[in-house]
């Protein structure tokens, strides 16, 4: 538990300072240029570094070990700042599409960007892609709903600075092209926010068991309990990387107890062994002539 939290701690501080550099250099930039774009940009690169302290008092709070009143952990705190950091996005993509369109409508002069201006946008689009493969690769390794949200924040960053430096090279020749590209950013800003909502929600309202591990603990009782002659009825429990699976397994009905009992706390302690799930099985009977 203390290597995940050390790992996610040590994602997200690198997303923290990269964010804070690349924020200040932006707007001087922008200030300079007289660009709202890029001053735009450089305040959504800044929400990126409170997403991110966001998602590390996740990871913290979270990763705190279970309690007589929270008997599950905390785990699930991290869906709530993953809501947190989608909301956040939203919230991006709303304001891009709210300024496009006005800037569309009011048919905004172009701006004479400097070769700084590109340079830094160039910079931008490297390190902020890099962080959000950084970020969502740690997630999905470490299970963190909270880290794959904050990689899809660095993410839209970068397709913002990509539209802008696409506009800053057709804006001589097509002066509306930036709030046209603004608009198709805004949109995929809002649909990334829109899935990392759905896909959270979904978790804390509760979800079927995965395929994968219902096979898993099939397979499982095939090979390690042969007396359990069929498995039904599976309830899927999910508090962050803390994971309660029940279901119900069936016995001969001239099995003895203790035999019954043996079975299913065997297969149980095999599950928690090789897989980290924690599983509790009630023993069915099945008549002897079926």
């Amino acid at each position: 538990m203390k290597k995940i939290l050390f790992k996610g701690s040590a994602v997200v501080t690198i997303s923290i300072i990269a964010n804070l550099l690349l924020f200040s250099v932006k707007y001087i930039i922008g200030i300079q240029n007289q660009s709202l774009a890029i001053k735009a940009d450089a305040w959504h690169t800044l929400s990126d570094s409170i997403s991110s302290i966001i998602v590390m008092a996740g990871l913290w709070i979270s990763n705190k070990p279970k309690s007589e009143n929270h008997p599950y952990g905390f785990g699930r705190f991290e869906e709530i700042t993953s809501i947190i950091v989608g909301i956040m996005l939203g919230y991006i993509g709303f304001t891009f599409l709210i300024e496009s369109i006005q800037n569309l409508a009011a048919n905004t002069p172009k701006v004479h960007y400097s070769l700084s201006s590109i340079i830094i946008m160039a910079v931008t689009v490297a390190v902020k892609e890099s962080l959000a493969r950084l970020s969502i690769r740690t997630g999905k390794k470490e299970s963190s709903r909270s880290l794959i949200a904050d990689g899809w924040h660095h993410r839209s960053d970068a397709i913002s600075s990509v539209v802008i430096l696409i506009g800053i090279w057709l804006n001589p020749r097509l002066p509306g092209i930036d709030s046209i590209l603004g608009l198709i950013v805004a949109a995929m800003i809002i649909y990334a926010a829109f899935e990392i909502i759905k896909d959270t929600v979904k978790s804390i309202i509760g979800e079927t068991i995965p395929g994968e591990i219902k096979n898993l603990i099939t397979t499982a009782a095939a090979e390690q309990t042969p007396q359990i002659q069929g498995l039904h009825n599976f309830k899927y429990h999910k508090y962050g990387r803390h994971i309660e699976i029940t279901f119900h397994g069936y016995f001969r009905d001239d099995i003895k107890l203790k035999e019954a009992h043996d079975c299913v706390s065997s297969l149980e302690t095999f599950l928690f062994k090789t897989s980290g799930l924690y599983c509790l099985i009630h023993p069915e009977v099945r008549n002897a002539s079926e």
